[in-house]
């Protein structure tokens, strides 16, 4: 229940559910459930069915993975008319999980621009200059196609985060 949650926080959580629920449908993802009623583990919460048959994924399947970790920060980044400064401390978990994502595609599957190569190996788990710079560069592509995404669905992305401020779950 969002009795106790100020209404300018509860439109933010509304947009930031929204904005991974629209990417993930976008890319294709099956959703069950979104809901900005607080969890144990967080403010709200969108619900993906995983494919349990898939064992190996595609470098496009990553980074659509990335970007729909993307969209709850990216939501807020249109929300708050594009200024990067409004956004909120929402994102963490999010942020956190694409990091360790984007990480393991630079120096461990060989799917970035510094060739097929395990970064990891060739440094012994020290993080190199030039591994980080691979690993910045490609969240910054990723979060661009994400905000160019979502620019193009703006009328989805509100229609869901209003739906969501009537119904608290969808």
């Amino acid at each position: 229940d969002n009795k106790e949650t100020n209404p300018n926080d509860l439109k933010t959580i509304a947009y930031h559910e929204a904005g991974h629920t629209l990417i993930g449908k976008l890319n294709g993802q099956e959703i069950t459930k979104v809901t900005i009623i607080p969890s144990t583990s967080g403010a709200g919460g969108v619900t993906f069915i995983q494919p349990g048959d898939e064992k190996l994924y595609s470098k496009k399947k990553l980074e659509e993975r990335v970007m729909g970790l993307y969209g709850g920060r990216v939501a807020e980044y249109l929300l708050f008319n594009e200024d990067w400064n409004e956004i909120t401390t929402g994102a963490s978990n999010d942020i956190e999980q694409a990091t360790r994502l984007l990480h393991a595609m630079v120096d461990t599957y060989g799917m970035s621009d510094n060739g097929l190569v395990n970064m990891t190996m060739l440094r012994n788990n020290a993080t190199s200059d030039q591994s980080l710079e691979y690993v910045v560069n490609l969240s910054n592509q990723i979060k661009d196609k994400t905000v160019k995404l979502m620019k193009e669905n703006r009328d989805l992305l509100d229609k869901l985060a209003n739906a969501l401020l009537e119904k608290e779950t969808l």
